[in-house]
């Protein structure tokens, strides 16, 4: 009799559990603050079914987590177009959350096909490391793609800014249409923003300035400090412009010939360990037969 209710009272143990997990669980979310994204823009595409989880714990984590690495962590997001999406304590709870399903996975897989513990606390190790390593990767991945994004955009904005100051309007006017009517990237988007903090009230040259930081970018920088100094000091700011937009273009033009040149250099590698063994088999092949025949 004991035997036959044995099971009973094991699921009902377990599913008793599971209810005052999700009980507690529940409570403690009750008491975390609601996330106010009213100068945010939405959450990336791909995290939006599972923002809540991330929300959750990064709330949790938040008092744990030090200072200054949450800066260098939040000064790479902005650089990446994320800032004003996602806060660093976010993105360190996406990579705990990313490493608690990897790390479970590795070691149970390993545990099954080895039954050794040490194994499976290796792979435990290292699916938890590789699993908190894939939101890395994908920053530094897309902090690389709007770097040369923006090097490619920044010509036609500066003139586009030019054409816009020429035809009479102002700086602020200027950035206003670029963001209505420039094309859609990092850039608009971070013109987005910092008209945004204008609006706000912060004054005109801390949003650029604020703006430059934010995409880390030499040229942008530049551009900022030449209109920071053409504003101050009472200058044309369309001559400014055109300069900047022939500066930039040289820079991009630049770029284009060093990629040029390091091309033959990247290619070596592949050239002699894959195309070079097959054209040698290709050639050898048919003289090592002849001679394997003339010899038999």
């Amino acid at each position: 009799m004991l035997a036959e209710l044995a099971p009973l009272a094991t699921a009902g143990g377990i599913g008793l559990a599971v209810v005052l997990a999700l009980a507690a669980l529940r409570a403690v979310v009750s008491k975390l603050p609601t996330e106010d994204r009213s100068f945010m823009d939405p959450p990336p595409l791909l995290l939006r079914p599972v923002w809540a989880p991330i929300h959750w714990t990064a709330e949790l984590i938040a008092p744990l987590l030090p200072a200054r690495p949450l800066e260098l962590l939040g000064a790479q997001m902005r650089r990446a177009g994320l800032g004003h999406r996602m806060n660093p304590q976010q993105m360190v709870a996406l990579c705990l959350l990313l490493a608690a399903p990897t790390a479970v996975l590795a070691g149970a897989g390993t545990w099954r096909i080895t039954s050794d513990s040490s194994y499976a606390l290796s792979a435990l190790l290292g699916g938890g490391l590789a699993g908190a390593m894939i939101p890395v990767l994908w920053l530094r991945e897309r902090g690389a793609a709007m770097r040369k994004e923006i090097s490619r955009g920044l010509p036609f904005l500066i003139d586009l800014l030019t054409l816009c100051v020429e035809a009479g309007l102002n700086i602020q006017g200027a950035f206003q249409q670029a963001m209505l009517r420039g094309p859609a990237g990092i850039l608009r988007n971070e013109i987005q923003q910092m008209m945004r903090d204008v609006r706000a009230g912060k004054s005109r040259a801390a949003s650029m300035a604020d703006w430059a930081t934010r995409l880390g970018d030499p040229a942008v920088a530049r551009l900022v400090g030449a209109l920071s100094h053409a504003e101050a000091s009472g200058m044309n700011i369309g001559p400014v412009l055109r300069r900047q937009a022939d500066s930039s273009r040289a820079e991009r033009f630049q770029r284009a010939e060093l990629a040029a040149f390091r091309a033959p250099v990247k290619m070596l590698l592949p050239l002699i360990t894959m195309i070079f063994p097959c054209t040698f088999i290709v050639i050898f092949f048919p003289i090592a037969m002849q001679l394997f025949n003339g010899l038999g």
